[in-house]
């Protein structure tokens, strides 16, 4: 198993990346210059080939400025007569660098000076072929430079589309865990405010109620606000898990706030035992022609628990409706399962707000539909299509 220790340092990455490739360059340029017939001149040009590999390292943070120096201290080396030698790749990583971080137009101006000095001191020890060539490896390190510099861009591109996203999913979530329990809230309020004139006695579930309500909407917001804080720091990829700091809410007992989890189909028996608290009634039926529910990825199964949740809190608020029914069949041969949400209502729907289309965008996410109207034999439905394994 390779050691934690093993994958700091290699591969290399940053200045101890550089400072290799200056080593490399700068050893490599003087075996050549030691092992060629015609070596570079001593010690000016072996001070010059050290100079060029030891600015490497600053390519980082001046790279304009590290570029100027290699390109002067590779046109002084031919300038003194110097012959060709492998210091040229400091100036190749310098190329590569503006490339990627200036782009190609900064990069090929340094090209132009430097082919400029060396045909210039062409008769001093530079053949034309060596001019040929040089420019080949040139150009071949600004190309490559910029197309890390695209890479660099498209991979900035899809970072801050997927913290977009993460955004928006949060922001659905916030809006359809708050906004079914603030109905609940209200609903309760509205019925404890009603009895304590007559019934004053018959206030105290209704006010429980609220406490449970208003305790679980608490858990829910600490949770999505932790989310949010880390959606600019990385994209999650799996169900986010509840920060510890929402674990440490005042008045909150663990229990309580571990239900700001991911919810799925396994929370839907207390999410209609709620709604069934408001005066609701509440059917659930769940039609499954294999022997076992297939198991949904946590996207599908929190999305099936959001698209009744969100369907369940419009009843409450909108439709008047004094009962609804929640149906969830799961299809064997297309493998997509279908949430159905009619209630009897005669409260005729407004235009569509952020709960429908919250909704609607959970099914497209995932490769599904989801379709929302009357009911020909009256009331309001939702009815929701999507792919048991996701998109």
């Amino acid at each position: 198993m390779v050691s934690d220790a093993y994958r700091r340092w290699w591969p290399p990455r940053g200045l101890r990346a550089d400072l290799l490739i200056a080593a490399g360059i700068a050893a490599g340029s003087v075996v050549a210059g030691v092992a060629g017939a015609s070596g570079p001149a001593w010690p000016y040009g072996f001070a010059l080939v050290v100079a060029a590999a030891a600015t490497v390292p600053a390519r980082r943070r001046w790279p304009v400025g590290a570029s100027v120096v290699v390109l002067a201290v590779t046109l002084t080396y031919f300038a003194l007569g110097n012959p060709m030698n492998p210091m040229v790749l400091a100036y190749m990583v310098m190329l590569y660098t503006l490339a990627e971080s200036r782009g190609i137009a900064v990069a090929a101006a340094f090209i132009v000076a430097v082919v400029a000095g060396l045909v210039w001191f062409e008769s001093t020890g530079a053949a034309r072929g060596d001019i040929f060539r040089t420019v080949g490896w040139l150009l071949t390190a600004v190309a490559a430079g910029a197309v890390a510099r695209q890479r660099g861009r498209t991979i900035a591109q899809a970072e801050r589309r997927a913290r977009a996203e993460e955004r928006l999913r949060i922001a659905r979530d916030l809006h359809d865990a708050l906004g079914h329990r603030l109905s609940l809230i209200n609903v309760q309020a509205a019925a404890a405010l009603h009895r304590l004139g007559e019934h004053p006695e018959g206030a105290e579930s209704a006010l429980a109620a609220i406490k449970e309500a208003s305790r679980e909407a608490l858990g829910d917001l600490r949770a999505t606000l932790g989310m949010l804080r880390q959606a600019d720091e990385r994209a999650p990829t799996g169900p986010p898990a509840v920060p510890p700091a929402a674990m440490e809410a005042d008045g909150a007992d663990t229990a309580e706030v571990g239900r700001a989890e991911r919810p799925g189909m396994a929370a839907l028996d207390r999410l209609i035992a709620g709604a069934r608290e408001t005066g609701l009634a509440v059917r659930l039926r769940v039609e499954c022609g294999q022997a076992s529910v297939p198991v949904l990825t946590p996207e599908v199964d929190q999305a099936v628990y959001r698209i009744v949740q969100e369907a369940l809190t419009n009843v409450t608020r909108h439709s008047g409706a004094g009962s609804a029914a929640v149906e969830i069949e799961f299809d064997d041969g297309s493998g997509h399962v279908t949430v159905r949400v009619d209630d009897d209502g005669s409260a005729v729907p407004g235009p569509a707000g952020h709960g429908i289309r919250g909704m609607r965008e959970r099914a497209a996410a995932l490769g599904g539909d989801l379709a929302t109207g009357p009911r020909p034999g009256g009331g309001f439905g939702v009815s929701a299509r999507l792919p048991v394994r996701g998109a």
